[in-house]
C-alpha cells in the first residue's frame, strides 16, 4: 500500500512539474508548449484511476478519468443505494443518518452527532425524506432525484470538491440507468441496485447481464465528466491502438493478485475451451489453480506491451519491489516475481521457472540500473534514466494568474441554420414551418404530418370571385348559365370542407376503379373512418345518401374520359401505386431562385416568401399509374368550384391552380417519378414514358360534362384526339427541357457554394 502510494505522489509532483515546465514554455511538442491533454496515466482498474485523481488533484493537476469501469461499482452507487434505502423507510432513523453522511448530502460528524441527539430536529429530517418517498410513489424516480438534488443543492456541494465532476457525472449516470431499468416498486429497484452492485468486482473485464436488465455493460460504463484540456486517466484496455505525447504507467510494477468476483465459478481453459468450473473443490485443486495463474499472468503480459508501447516521446514507469507483511516480518517475493523484473532479470528463464525463483531485491534492483545504463542514447539524450522514486508530494501546479491580461473576446462562430424537411405545402405557405397543418390536411399512419391536400376553405373566396366572373353579364342569358339543382345523389350536395376532403381522397385510395364488387365495403370502410353528416335531412336520410353519393362519384370519376381513351377503369389496381413518397435533397434552396425559374419557364404562382430550405423537400403523390405503357401523376381535388360544367372549365381550374401554386406541387411531383423512373424502369426516355400530371377536382368530372377542346397542349397520349376530356379535368405534361432543367437547379443546390 505504502508503495502504490509514493508511486501516485511521484507521478504526479513529476506531472505538475512538466505542465509548470509547459506553461513557461519550457517544454515544447513540435512548435507549441506541452499541454495537459498530452499526457496519460495509465491504469488497470478504476481503483487505481481514483487513487491518481486524489494524487493529482493534490498538486492542483485536474484530469479527466477514461475507465470501462462499471458505473455501479463506483463509490456514488454505494452512497445512492444508501439515500435510496433512507427514501424508501423515512422511519429508520439508522438508514436516514447514513443517507446523511455520504459525500451528496454531505453532513459531518460533528452535525450527525447533534442530529442524533435532538428527537425534533431528526423528525423535520425524517419528513423531508418521507416526502422524497411520496414522490417516488406518485411521480416516479426520476421527479424525486431531481427534487432531491435541488432541495439538498447536490450539484453545487459535488462541484466544490476536486472530483466533483467526476462524482456527479457517477450520479445523474445512475439516475438514468436506473429510471431505464423500471423496476415496478422501491422495493423492487433497491433490489435491482444492490444485484448490479454485487456482479464483479469493477475491474477491467467484469460483469454482464445477471437478471434479465435491459442495462448493457456499455451503457453502464463510466462516462466522460469533461471535454477540458486536462490530463488524462486511462484504462490501459482501452488505450489499445491509441498514442499519447507522454505516458505515465505507476502502477505496472503491481504484482498482487487482482481481486476476483466471488462465487463459486472458476474459469479455465482446457487447450482452445472455455471451462466454467462449478465444483465445489475447484478452488482447492493445485493444478487448475496453476493453470488460471498461467492465464492470468499471459493476460498481465499483453497488456504490459500495451502499456508500455503508447508513448510517443517519453514513458515513465516506476520499477523494483515493495515487501509484503508477513508473519516473520516481510517479504519481497510477490514483487520480484512481478513481470517487469522478469523481463529485466529474468535472464532466459521461463515465466514458470521465473515464478519458482526467488531473487533478492538487490540483484533486481542491479538488473535495472544495468539496463539503463546499456540503453544507448537518442539525439544524443540517454534513451533510459533511472532515479530513485522520489518521496514528497512535490509543487503544486500554481494556479493560472487572475490578473493576466485576457485575450479580447471573439465573436462564436455563426452557426448555421441546421437542416429540415420541406414540402410543397411549406414552400407555397412562404414561412410556415413543415408538418404546420392547413387546410384539408391529414395525418398518415406513419405518424408524419402530410402536406396540405385541399384547401376548400381557402379556395372558397377565390371560386366565389371566378364564378362571379364567369356568370353572364345583364340581360345576357344561356343554358349552361342557368343554375342547376343537383339531384339528391350528386357528389356535388356532399359536405364540403377538410374533412370531406379527407373523405374524399380515401375513398379512391381503398377503391378499385375496375371492380364495381369493391365498391361499396371500400365506402362503408371510408365512412366509418371519416364521418359525414348532411346538413338540413335527418340523420337517417344522411346515412342512405351518403353511400349513394360516393358511389356514383365513383362510377363518373372511372368512367369519365381523361383525354384521348384514357379512362381510370381501364387502369387495374395492380398499375398503380397510391400514395408514393419521395425525398429529395434541397441543400440550398431559396424562394427568389425558384421564383425567377418558374418565370422563366412559364409557371404562374404565387410570390414565393419562404425562408431558405436547406435540408430536403418531401411529398406524398396521390396517384401514380401506368397506362399504355406510359406513366402519369394523378392528384385528387375536392374543392367545390360551383355547380354547372362551367365551374369546371379550364378557365376555372387554371384559376383554382394559379392561386395555390398548384404548377410547382405537379413539377416537383413530375420531377419526383422522373428521378425514380430513371433508376428503376430499363430504357426511360422521358418522352415516350411519361403520359403527364392529371388534377382531377373530382365534383365536375363525369361523363356527361365534356369541354369543347383541350386547353393544354401537351396531353395528347398519342391513342386519341386530345379534346375528348371531361370537365374538372387539368392535364399537363411539362415539357422535357423544364423537367431537365429543373432537375439541374436542384442537382446545383447539391454541390458547395
Amino acid at each position: 500500500e505504502a508503495a502504490l502510494a509514493r508511486a501516485a505522489t511521484a507521478s504526479a509532483a513529476e506531472i505538475a512539474r512538466l505542465l509548470a515546465a509547459g506553461a513557461a514554455e519550457e517544454i515544447r511538442i513540435g512548435d507549441r508548449a506541452l499541454a495537459p491533454a498530452d499526457i496519460a496515466v495509465l491504469v488497470r482498474s478504476h481503483r487505481q484511476g481514483a487513487r491518481m485523481r486524489r494524487a493529482l488533484a493534490a498538486v492542483g493537476v485536474g484530469s479527466v478519468e477514461l475507465s470501462q469501469a462499471r458505473v455501479f461499482h463506483s463509490d456514488d452507487a454505494e452512497e445512492l443505494e444508501c439515500v435510496l434505502r433512507a427514501v424508501n423507510e423515512p422511519a429508520h432513523r439508522g438508514y436516514a443518518l447514513a443517507a446523511l453522511a455520504t459525500v451528496a448530502m454531505g453532513r459531518d460528524a460533528a452535525s450527525l452527532a447533534r442530529l442524533a441527539g435532538d428527537d425534533a430536529a431528526l423528525a423535520t429530517v425524517l419528513e423531508r425524506f418521507a416526502g422524497w418517498r411520496e414522490t417516488w410513489l406518485a411521480r416516479g424516480l426520476g421527479v424525486m432525484l431531481r427534487q432531491w438534488m435541488a432541495d439538498e443543492n447536490i450539484a453545487a456541494r459535488l462541484l466544490a470538491r476536486a472530483d466533483g465532476e467526476r462524482r456527479l457525472t457517477n450520479l445523474t449516470h445512475l439516475a438514468e440507468l436506473l429510471q431505464q431499468a423500471d423496476r415496478a416498486t422501491p422495493e423492487a429497484l433497491l433490489r435491482f441496485l444492490s444485484a448490479r452492485r454485487a456482479e464483479g468486482s469493477g475491474e477491467e473485464g467484469d460483469g454482464g447481464e445477471s437478471d434479465g436488465s435491459a442495462i448493457g455493460s456499455e451503457a453502464a460504463q463510466l462516462r466522460l465528466e469533461s471535454d477540458r484540456n486536462l490530463v488524462r486517466i486511462v484504462t490501459i484496455h482501452r488505450a489499445k491502438g491509441l498514442e499519447y505525447g507522454i505516458v505515465f504507467c505507476p502502477f505496472l510494477f503491481d504484482n498482487h493478485p487482482a481481486r476476483g468476483g466471488g462465487g463459486p465459478m472458476r474459469a479455465w481453459h482446457d487447450g482452445h475451451r472455455l471451462v466454467l468450473d462449478y465444483r465445489r473443490d475447484a478452488a482447492a485443486d493445485k493444478d487448475i489453480d496453476a493453470q488460471r495463474k498461467t492465464e492470468r499472468q499471459a493476460e498481465d503480459m499483453r497488456l504490459t506491451y500495451v502499456a508500455l508501447t503508447r508513448a510517443i516521446h517519453r514513458c515513465y514507469l516506476v520499477v523494483g519491489c515493495y515487501a509484503k507483511p508477513t508473519k516473520a516480518g516481510s517479504s519481497h517475493t510477490e514483487s520480484g516475481r512481478g513481470l517487469l523484473n522478469w523481463m529485466t532479470a529474468g535472464g532466459g528463464m521461463d515465466k514458470t521457472a521465473w515464478n519458482a525463483h526467488k531473487m533478492a531485491p538487490a540483484e533486481i534492483d542491479a538488473h535495472w540500473r544495468q539496463l539503463a545504463a546499456t540503453a544507448g542514447t537518442l539525439g544524443g539524450v540517454p534513451a533510459m534514466l533511472l532515479e530513485d522514486l522520489p518521496d514528497g508530494g512535490g509543487t503544486p501546479l500554481p494556479p493560472a494568474d487572475a490578473h493576466a491580461a485576457k485575450p479580447a473576446a471573439q465573436k462564436p462562430p455563426t452557426i448555421p441554420p441546421g437542416w429540415r424537411i420541406g414540402s410543397f405545402s411549406a414552400l407555397i405557405a412562404g414561412a410556415r414551418e413543415e408538418g404546420a397543418r392547413g387546410e384539408g390536411s391529414r395525418e398518415k399512419n406513419t405518424g408524419d404530418v402530410e402536406e396540405a391536400r385541399d384547401h376548400d376553405a381557402q379556395a372558397s373566396a377565390i371560386d366565389q370571385r371566378a364564378a362571379r366572373s364567369d356568370a353572364p353579364g345583364e340581360g345576357e342569358s344561356g343554358k349552361e348559365s342557368d343554375a342547376l339543382s343537383p339531384a339528391a345523389d350528386d357528389i356535388l350536395r356532399f359536405p364540403r370542407g377538410p374533412a370531406a376532403g379527407d373523405c374524399i381522397h380515401a375513398l379512391f385510395e381503398q377503391a378499385d376503379f375496375t371492380d364495381e364488387t369493391t365498391w361499396a365495403p371500400a365506402i362503408a370502410a371510408t365512412l366509418a373512418e371519416h364521418p359525414q353528416r348532411l346538413a338540413d335531412v335527418s340523420e337517417e336520410e344522411s346515412v342512405q345518401r351518403l353511400p349513394r353519393m360516393l358511389r356514383r362519384l365513383l362510377a363518373d370519376v372511372s368512367a369519365a374520359p381523361l383525354g384521348g381513351s384514357l379512362r381510370l377503369a381501364d387502369v387495374p389496381r395492380a398499375r398503380r401505386l397510391v400514395e408514393l413518397a419521395f425525398h429529395r435533397p434541397a441543400p440550398r434552396l431559396g424562394a427568389e431562385q425558384l421564383d425567377a425559374w418558374l418565370a422563366a419557364h412559364g409557371y404562374r404562382v404565387p410570390p414565393l416568401a419562404f425562408a431558405p430550405l436547406s435540408g430536403y423537400l418531401k411529398g406524398y403523390i396521390d396517384l401514380v399509374f401506368e397506362h399504355g405503357g406510359r406513366f402519369f401523376v394523378l392528384d385528387w381535388k375536392s374543392n367545390h368550384l360551383g355547380d354547372r360544367p362551367a365551374d369546371y372549365a379550364p378557365p376555372r381550374l387554371e384559376a383554382a391552380l394559379h392561386a395555390h401554386g398548384y404548377p410547382l406541387q405537379h413539377l416537383l411531383y413530375t420531377l419526383a417519378l422522373h428521378r425514380h423512373l430513371g433508376r428503376s424502369l430499363p430504357g426511360y426516355d422521358y418522352e415516350r414514358h411519361f403520359g403527364g400530371v392529371l388534377y382531377l377536382f373530382v365534383r365536375g368530372v363525369r361523363p356527361g360534362w365534356r369541354i369543347g377542346e383541350a386547353f393544354d397542349g401537351e396531353v395528347s397520349d398519342g391513342e386519341a384526339p386530345a379534346g375528348e376530356m371531361s370537365a374538372g379535368v387539368f392535364r399537363h405534361r411539362p415539357p422535357a427541357s423544364s423537367i431537365a432543367a429543373l432537375d439541374r437547379l436542384f442537382a446545383a443546390t447539391e454541390q458547395p457554394a
